[in-house]
């Protein structure tokens, strides 16, 4: 399906056409383009900030023009992803980190000449992250406590590898 989407887009000019123009049609060929490039994660990312790019323009009954993204977008996108999708600053920040791509990609593909999505403003949100973290003492009260089964001993012995390593849970 891919090949099929990418070919059309190269080969329909009224698909080129949209895609040169909107900022959803541009990142929709941007990701074909990039899938031969880019690991499987990234382009699941790059596909979850388009889905937030449709759910935008359908709340605001508007399709997004490459003149369109500037710093009243970006408080409007934003405000959406808050209060409608009710979405982390973490996760609002790696779309606005998408966006920033594709419009610096098409600005170099010269699609457009806007340059609003580069002000200072126009950014990742910066929230600093509550650090949470075991305390050397309770790691070894952790490390000394007695386990009923042997089930218990691995588990704990795994947890306490991956708090001395920095291992996250997921690699192991």
């Amino acid at each position: 399906e891919g090949i099929t989407e990418l070919r059309e887009s190269l080969t329909n000019p009224n698909q080129q056409a949209m895609a040169e123009t909107y900022l959803y049609e541009y990142a929709k060929m941007h990701i074909e383009r990039s899938k031969p490039t880019r690991r499987s994660g990234t382009i699941r990312q790059y596909n979850v900030s388009l889905k937030k790019i449709q759910s935008y323009e359908k709340r605001h009954r508007l399709k997004l023009r490459f003149k369109d993204v500037d710093m009243t977008f970006y408080n409007r996108f934003v405000n959406h992803c808050m209060q409608d999708l009710n979405l982390a600053n973490n996760s609002i920040s790696t779309h606005i980190k998408n966006i920033k791509m594709w419009m610096n990609a098409a600005l170099d593909d010269g699609l457009h000449t806007s340059t609003a999505h580069q002000s200072r403003s126009f950014k990742k949100i910066d929230v600093p992250a509550d650090t949470i973290y075991l305390t050397e003492e309770e790691l070894h009260r952790i490390r000394t406590a007695i386990m009923p089964n042997k089930h218990l001993e691995n588990a704990r012995d795994i947890f306490l590898l991956a708090c001395y390593t920095g291992v996250r849970s997921q690699d192991y």
